[in-house]
């Protein structure tokens, strides 16, 4: 999984546009000194390739931005880009060949935090291998 996690994230850190508007590409989550707003990239789901000889196999990956304001708009406008950026660019993924990467389901929703409110945009990716 590691490796479809990288090669996701090395296909958003070549997205320019979307590059211009966050702060960094993390695995899993940002850490604590993170500039907002960011993308994150982490497995949601899928076949455990270790039990899968040959063939294709699908995984499901959360892909979103967080960012620390009043407002959704900004964040829904990386959600925007994120969503171009991987649909538009074949994700390299080392030793496989991608068929198919698309967005399966989106994601929007907010965590308070005393005064700060934290907006979580993007989706769930669904990527299909062989």
């Amino acid at each position: 999984m590691e490796e479809v996690i990288t090669g996701i994230v090395a296909a958003l850190k070549a997205g320019t546009a979307l590059m211009a508007r966050i702060s960094d590409v993390y695995m899993g989550v940002g850490p604590g000194t993170a500039s907002y707003p960011f993308v994150t990239v982490s497995f949601y789901s899928g076949a455990d390739r270790a039990l899968i000889s040959g063939g294709w196999h699908e995984q499901t990956y959360t892909v979103k931005c967080v960012d620390k304001n009043t407002s959704v708009l900004p964040a829904l406008q990386v959600q925007g880009l994120i969503d171009l950026t991987l649909t538009r660019t074949a994700a390299t993924i080392s030793a496989h060949t991608t068929l198919w990467l698309r967005r399966v389901t989106p994601i929007e929703y907010q965590e308070v935090d005393g005064e700060d409110i934290y907006w979580h945009c993007g989706g769930n990716y669904r990527i299909t291998l062989i």
